[in-house]
């Protein structure tokens, strides 16, 4: 059976390990961060999003959506000195989203693993130009927002109701 979900601290987690890579990999500053529990009907995202599954003990949806000058800067400080081909960059850029929230994750997954359980997830998948994506009626998520000076990026934690602990005002 599956591991009740701190949500809050999974969403705090995973919203510190972005922090630190955009400072550490990208060298951009977060200059505010606020986080959001809710029961709306769906997720607002934003230009470029990359999405990825969690299964084992875990099962849930972690989303990274990106402001397109947010995403475009990213990968410009990411791939500062690699030798890339500039009719490919559209597709670098969606890839960088995806390395961006698979590095994140797995980072942050270990902090949740069960000793002798696996937490397992799956490759991300990109998501450009969608404004909204709907929830089930028996879904729930949790958001962080991070602001810098080249724009925005919103975190999802999603998953069924009962995957979370009752904390849904906990922010």
């Amino acid at each position: 059976m599956g591991l009740t979900l701190d949500a809050k601290q999974l969403i705090e987690d995973v919203t510190d390990k972005t922090i630190s890579f955009l400072d550490k990999e990208t060298s951009l500053k977060v200059i505010d961060k606020t986080f959001e529990a809710n029961d709306q009907t769906h997720m607002d995202l934003k230009n470029i999003s990359s999405l990825i599954s969690i299964g084992g003990n875990l099962n849930a949806y972690i989303v990274f959506s990106f402001d397109r000058d947010l995403i475009f800067q990213i990968f410009k400080n990411y791939t500062k000195g690699l030798d890339l081909v500039p009719e490919e960059q559209a597709t670098d850029i969606e890839e960088t989203a995806g390395e961006m929230l698979n590095i994140i994750i797995g980072n942050t997954l270990t902090l949740f693993q069960k000793k002798g359980e696996a937490i397992h997830f799956s490759t991300p998948i990109i998501i450009s130009e969608a404004k909204r994506i709907m929830r089930s009626r028996n879904a729930k998520f949790f958001q962080s927002d991070l602001d810098t000076d080249y724009g925005a990026m919103r975190i999802f934690l999603v998953g069924p109701k009962e995957l979370f602990n009752n904390e849904l005002d906990y922010l």
